[in-house]
């Protein structure tokens, strides 16, 4: 099949940018893998450029890769038509008008067979949009968590920025398109929160992995609590659902308690005023690191005896697996997308309470220095193996298109 998906610019060819947040993540491994299964992928991509004639969204006319389309904006675009929009209330069809009139161009050149939406935000949206103009068949895969997100920012936008992401929350369900979840979690959560039936085939199908987590030999067992020195570490951006003061709490705890363990994060703290107090203390019990390349990300899991994402809401973090690869486990909160798998197989300790930090540390102190269940491990290899992922797509994909 021909089918165009929204991409990013870090993964266009030649770019060595590294990759922020899961979609682009997703794509830049995924992606290859849809080409060597035999589709024809074409790729959509936006920047911001300086100057933008008339202040719109335009398609740069030339692209090094035939495979490739970028949609030129004028800077603070999203910002200014969706997010913060405050201008006058103006008709639904005539939202972000030229992007979807861009996309659309795009689509009536390419004449896909099918869209592959990566992730909810304004540009997926508005090839939604042209898509459904054009006639086009769409799969959404997303974590259904885009409601969760506009809700626990929702300070941040304008009443007029609020009412388009809910509307568009509710577009994302009500329009003819295919959905596919990251597991029963997201899609439940998608269903509820989304203000809509959702409209079209829905299907779970879990990420794949780049690297496949580490199996243990035959009539392996946890290993003991040995280490008299544990590193603990997260790897997450710097945002409320991630809550990072859950990880800092336990670190300053620990030091408190003068247990022997050491604190590290992979993360960008953003050098601005906003809680500069607590930026401040935080670097004080937590060693911050700088994003790396895969190579040194899994020394980093190598290096930690344990990693904790003590999210608010998190569907299917990619530390998981990417840990668990290297026999490094990872402790959840009851909130994070793997809570299932855990407790099916044999893993039920390593989802911790982090509302309690004093609870908490006990619970890690009971758990640090021991791996995950053989049990498992092996469902995370089998349910991730990028192969059999690339099957399942390839159904949904055939169930789409008639």
């Amino acid at each position: 099949m021909k089918i165009l998906l929204n991409d990013y610019q870090c993964n266009y060819p030649g770019n060595n940018w590294p990759i922020v947040g899961g979609t682009a993540n997703f794509a830049r491994f995924f992606y290859p893998i849809l080409t060597g299964t035999g589709h024809q992928l074409v790729h959509v991509t936006y920047r911001y450029v300086d100057t933008c004639r008339r202040g719109k969204a335009l398609i740069r006319g030339e692209f090094p890769a035939n495979n490739w389309w970028e949609v030129n904006l004028p800077k603070g675009y999203f910002t200014k038509n969706f997010t913060n929009y405050e201008g006058a209330n103006i008709e639904h069809d005539n939202w972000g008008k030229d992007l979807v009139s861009a996309c659309r161009q795009i689509i009536r050149a390419e004449k896909p067979d099918i869209v592959l939406l990566n992730g909810s935000y304004a540009f997926p949206w508005a090839i939604l949009i042209a898509s459904n103009i054009e006639n086009v068949p769409v799969v959404i895969h997303h974590a259904g968590i885009w409601s969760v997100e506009v809700d626990m920012y929702s300070d941040r936008f304008t009443t007029g920025g609020l009412k388009r992401l809910r509307q568009m929350i509710r577009d994302t369900a009500i329009l003819p398109a295919g959905h596919i979840f990251l597991n029963q979690m997201s899609a439940d959560v998608f269903k509820e929160k989304s203000g809509a039936k959702v409209k079209g085939r829905v299907g779970v199908i879990r990420l794949p992995s780049s690297q496949l987590p580490k199996l243990p030999p035959q009539g392996g067992a946890e290993k003991g609590n040995e280490k008299k020195e544990h590193k603990i570490g997260i790897v997450a951006r710097w945002d409320r659902i991630k809550n990072h003061r859950a990880f800092f709490e336990i670190a300053r705890l620990a030091r408190e308690k003068e247990l022997p363990w050491k604190f590290y994060a992979i993360t960008i703290i953003p050098p601005t005023d906003f809680q500069s107090e607590f930026k401040k203390e935080y670097r004080k019990y937590v060693k911050v690191l700088t994003h790396r390349s895969y190579a040194r990300l899994k020394k980093f899991y190598q290096e930690m005896d344990m990693l904790i994402l003590p999210s608010h809401f998190d569907v299917s973090p990619g530390v998981v697996i990417e840990a668990a690869m290297v026999g490094t486990p990872t402790v959840i909160s009851k909130n994070v997308g793997y809570v299932d798998e855990f407790v099916s197989n044999g893993a039920k300790r390593f989802i911790v309470d982090f509302s309690d930090s004093g609870k908490a540390l006990k619970s890690l102190m009971g758990i640090v220095g021991r791996t995950y269940p053989k049990r498992l491990l092996h469902k995370l290899h089998h349910d991730h193996n990028p192969m059999f992922v690339a099957l399942e797509y390839d159904k949904f994909f055939k169930s789409i298109v008639k």
